[in-house]
C-alpha cells in the first residue's frame, strides 16, 4: 500500500471516528495495522493503528469488544506486547472498566511522555471516551 493510499485512509478512519461511525473506523485502522505488519519497516505503524482501533471500541463504551482485540492484536503480532501503545490500550481498558479517573489520566500521561506527541484526533477520541465513561476531562497541559 502506497503512503498517499494509507495516509488517506488513515483520514477517513479518523473522520469517521469523529462522526461516531466507530465500528467503519475500527476496520480500516484494523485493515492498516495488520498491513503494516507485512513489512519490518512498517510494522512499528501497526502498534499505533491498533491503538486507535482500540480508543475507537472505548468511546463506543465497549470494554468486552476493546479486550477481545487486545488479545486478538497480540495474536497477530506478539512483538506489540511490548509496545508503549498496546501497554496504554491496556491500562486504558483498565481505568474504563473501573471507571478510574485517576489510573486513565496516568495512562495517558505515561504514553504521552513516551512517545512526546498525542496527535489531535487521539485527544478528541480519548474526551470522548473520558464523556462515555462520565471519567474527568484530561487537562490540555498533560497533553504537551
Amino acid at each position: 500500500m502506497g503512503e498517499d493510499t494509507e495516509w488517506m485512509m488513515k483520514s477517513m478512519a479518523c473522520m469517521g471516528a469523529d462522526n461516531g461511525l466507530y465500528d467503519d473506523a475500527v476496520n480500516i485502522f484494523e485493515h492498516l495495522a495488520y498491513g503494516s505488519l507485512e513489512t519490518s519497516k512498517l510494522r512499528p505503524a501497526a502498534a499505533r493503528y491498533f491503538l486507535y482501533a482500540g480508543i475507537c471500541f472505548l468511546a463506543k463504551a465497549d470494554i468486552t469488544a476493546a479486550k477481545d482485540a487486545l488479545r486478538r492484536y497480540a495474536s497477530w503480532d506478539p512483538l506489540i506486547l511490548d509496545s508503549s501503545e498496546y501497554k496504554c490500550l491496556d491500562k486504558l481498558i483498565n481505568a474504563c472498566e473501573t471507571r478510574d479517573e485517576k489510573a486513565f489520566r496516568l495512562a495517558v500521561i505515561g504514553y504521552n511522555r513516551g512517545r512526546k506527541t498525542i496527535d489531535d484526533w487521539e485527544i478528541r477520541t480519548l474526551t470522548t471516551v473520558q464523556k462515555a465513561f462520565k471519567l474527568v476531562k484530561v487537562e490540555e497541559t498533560d497533553l504537551e
